[in-house]
């Protein structure tokens, strides 16, 4: 590995020209279109935990909530 080089793990992609990469020991997730996989994997057991606090649901806008609940005339709980 090149001494500036970062070890990470991808997890998905960003538009058609860049990777997502999950940064473990700095716990972050970057954007690269810089990227040199590893295709033989050493360890085939080996896995890496995300975490998920970071991770934001999507809220349901209250109006579009109410305007649903009145035309269905039921409530609606969006909470799973």
């Amino acid at each position: 590995m090149d001494k500036k080089a970062v070890q990470g793990y991808l997890i998905g992609y960003d538009g058609d020209e860049r990777y997502r990469i999950y940064i473990k020991n700095q716990h972050k997730v970057i954007l690269s279109r810089d990227v040199v996989f590893q295709e033989k994997l050493k360890d085939c057991k080996r896995r890496v935990e995300l975490p998920m606090s970071d991770v934001k649901l999507p809220q349901p806008d209250p109006e579009v909530q109410r305007e649903v609940e009145q035309q269905a005339n039921v409530p609606i709980d969006y909470h799973v």
